[in-house]
C-alpha cells in the first residue's frame, strides 16, 4: 500500500486564557495601563471611577465605587473547550489532531519530516483532503538506548477530519549492549468525522483512503 503523506503539519501547545465580563456600572478607564496586565488598580477609592493602589489581578472601579474585573470581552465558552467541541472545528477545518505523550528524549517524524516540538507532550494537528474520508497515515518515534539509535514505524488506520487521537509512547532505558524497546498505543479521543447532527445515512459508509 503507498501512502501519500500530509505536508502541512502545525505544531501547537495548549493556552491558558482567562476572561471576565464587566459588570453594569464598571469603568475600565480607571485601570492604568501599568496597572492592567500585571498589577491592577483595587480597592477603589472614596469616589467612583477611582483606584487606590495597584494589586493583584485587574479590576476596576464602577460608578457605584465597587471594584470589577478589568478584563474586556465576555469570555470564554468552556463548553468550547471540550474535546467534541474541538473536534467540531477541526472537522470544519479538514484536519485531524495528534497529541503524544513520550520520553522528553524521543523524536517525532510526521510527512517524513522531523518535528522540532520538544516536551513530554507533543499536539500537531494535520490537514485532510476530503472530510468524507478515512485515512492512513504513518509516522515514526526514535530514541537513543545504550549508545544506539532505535525506531519504530506506526500506521494509523482512522485518520479523519475531526479526529483527536492520543498516542503514548513509552521507551525505558536499556543497558548497552541489550536491545530498546518502543512500545506506542493509540487511543482515539474522539474519532472524528461530520459532528452528530451533521451526521446522514451517507456517513456511515465513508470509504477508506490511502492517504491525504
Amino acid at each position: 500500500m503507498v501512502f501519500r503523506y500530509l505536508t502541512a503539519i502545525v505544531a501547537t501547545s495548549v493556552v491558558t486564557v482567562t476572561s471576565a465580563v464587566f459588570a453594569a456600572d464598571c469603568a475600565p478607564s480607571c485601570c492604568a495601563p501599568s496597572c492592567c496586565g500585571a498589577k491592577a488598580c483595587a480597592p477603589c477609592a472614596a469616589g467612583p471611577s477611582s483606584c487606590q493602589s495597584c494589586n493583584t489581578g485587574c479590576q476596576v472601579c464602577g460608578s457605584q465605587g465597587v471594584c470589577c474585573d478589568g478584563l474586556v470581552g465576555e469570555g470564554i465558552d468552556v463548553d468550547s473547550l471540550t474535546p467534541e467541541a474541538q473536534s467540531k472545528q477541526l472537522y470544519k477545518a479538514l484536519q485531524a489532531r495528534l497529541v503524544f505523550e513520550l520520553p522528553e528524549d524521543a523524536d517525532v517524524y510526521l510527512a517524513d519530516q522531523k518535528m522540532m516540538t520538544p516536551g513530554a507532550k507533543r499536539t500537531f494537528v494535520v490537514p485532510v483532503n476530503d472530510a468524507t474520508k478515512v485515512y492512513q497515515y504513518r509516522f515514526k518515534v526514535d530514541v537513543v538506548r545504550g549508545g544506539q539509535k532505535y525506531f519504530k514505524n506506526v500506521t494509523l488506520d482512522t485518520l479523519r477530519a475531526g479526529a483527536i487521537l492520543k498516542i503514548a509512547v513509552e521507551a525505558p532505558p536499556a543497558v548497552e549492549g541489550e536491545p530498546a524497546t518502543i512500545d506506542v498505543a493509540v487511543e482515539s479521543v474522539v474519532p472524528g468525522g461530520a459532528p452528530s447532527q451533521d451526521k446522514s445515512a451517507k456517513d456511515a459508509g465513508a470509504p477508506v483512503a490511502d492517504g491525504a
